[in-house]
């Protein structure tokens, strides 16, 4: 069994079936509560793509607020990793509604440092995820983060731009000339880190590149 498939089983063997919103009794196998899953802030498929420089627009599944919000803050910094599982089965939903068309994903990356303290990269693990449940290749290892960065969470928007300016490199051997590139992240909130990706993609030949995250965010929330 690849390593993947066995993260993906792994909570239903450590954690009781919790919803990942209100911490409820989910009915069935769902990891949701019917409540809170007829509540979600969906963004509807409709919408025009939110503008990223560089980018042909990013598709977010959800608005950031409220019990999102906080589900989020707890699987980027409380250690619930598991909840990649339904964050990502969201975010292919989103990407087949839009019928958004891309050769090969890849995902916003972090420095092994950060990588090791928290234990996974949240957007590695939302890209894997939403790979899998399109049933297509898994995500390619397209970028690397050649240095440390100060939390994006809390700084105004010109503080995020110069924060992740040159952060990002293509990774070495890597298949980018020619290809239309889908690039995975959890929130876009400025849209500055993923500008930068996809900067050096672009810089790197691919011939267009567009963006996923599983919320939007409006900047006004400093946890963002």
């Amino acid at each position: 069994m690849r390593i993947f498939e066995l993260l993906d089983r792994i909570p239903d063997i450590l954690w009781p079936r919790r919803c990942m919103f209100c911490g409820g009794r989910p009915e069935g196998r769902g990891t949701v509560c019917e409540k809170c899953a007829e509540k979600l802030p969906f963004i509807p498929a409709d919408n025009k793509r939110f503008p990223v420089e560089f980018t042909a627009g990013c598709a977010c599944a959800l608005r950031y607020e409220g019990g999102v919000r906080d589900a989020v803050h707890r699987y980027k910094y409380g250690g619930s990793w598991h909840y990649f599982r339904h964050f990502s089965a969201l975010m292919a939903a989103n990407v087949a509604a839009r019928g958004l068309e891309f050769d090969t994903v890849t995902f916003v990356p972090t420095t092994a440092r950060r990588r090791k303290s928290r234990g996974y990269n949240p957007a590695e693990l939302l890209a894997r995820g939403l790979c899998r449940r399109l049933e297509i290749p898994p995500p390619e290892k397209l970028l690397r983060k050649c240095r440390e960065t100060r939390q994006q969470a809390g700084l105004e928007a010109a503080a995020r731009r110069a924060n992740v300016l040159g952060a990002y490199k293509a990774a070495r051997g890597a298949d980018i000339a020619g290809k239309r590139i889908l690039v995975v992240d959890d929130v876009l909130t400025t849209g500055a880190t993923l500008s930068e990706c996809a900067r050096v993609l672009r810089m790197a030949g691919a011939e267009a590149v567009l963006c996923a995250t599983l919320a939007h965010s409006t900047g006004r929330d400093k946890n963002s």
